[in-house]
């Protein structure tokens, strides 16, 4: 189902910076095939498949206004694993998402050169607390005590991204 509140110009060509769209979708046994996004994340992924991601049902309400399309967070059974994604793409590309990935499927090789990259990048004191509670908690989680997710903020477009550690929910 998909509501749409559109200005037309006399030419019938919507105006997308004043237009709002509601669309409530259901995919079953869909497939993201070279998705820019999860490509960002390739180094918390380790040796997964990121070219050919396939999941099951999704269901989600999906929001166009001011530009952009905003999606609520939701959560995605896929051939990576569970994940949780929210965030906005505005229509010249630009990204804002946000991704929890349980730290279950961050391997410990990936872990390390993801840390030592981020490290590098003159962090502040809130980034650094943050990436060693990430460490921590991935190091518990391989004793078999999986505790919580990684949170990855991706930001940017798709020539030019940045990928950082989020805050948990629980931090916010």
């Amino acid at each position: 189902t998909i509501r749409i509140d559109a200005h037309l110009y006399p030419d019938l060509v919507p105006d997308l910076a004043h237009t709002t769209a509601v669309a409530d979708l259901t995919v079953e046994e869909g497939r993201l095939a070279r998705f820019g996004p999860l490509h960002a994340m390739a180094d918390f992924m380790g040796d997964k498949d990121l070219d050919n991601v396939r999941f099951g049902e999704l269901k989600n309400t999906f929001t166009f206004r001011d530009g952009a399309l905003h999606i609520p967070e939701m959560q995605i059974n896929s051939t990576l694993g569970y994940m949780h994604l929210s965030g906005k793409q505005s229509m010249d590309l630009t990204m804002d998402y946000t991704m929890r990935v349980p730290l279950g499927l961050v391997k410990q090789a990936s872990w390390n050169a993801v840390k030592s990259k981020l490290r590098g990048t003159g962090r502040n004191r809130d980034e650094e607390q943050e990436l060693e509670r990430a460490d921590a908690e991935i190091i518990s989680g391989q004793k078999g005590a999986l505790k919580g997710y990684l949170t990855v903020n991706i930001t940017g477009d798709p020539d030019n991204y940045k990928v950082k550690l989020g805050k948990s929910k629980d931090q916010r």
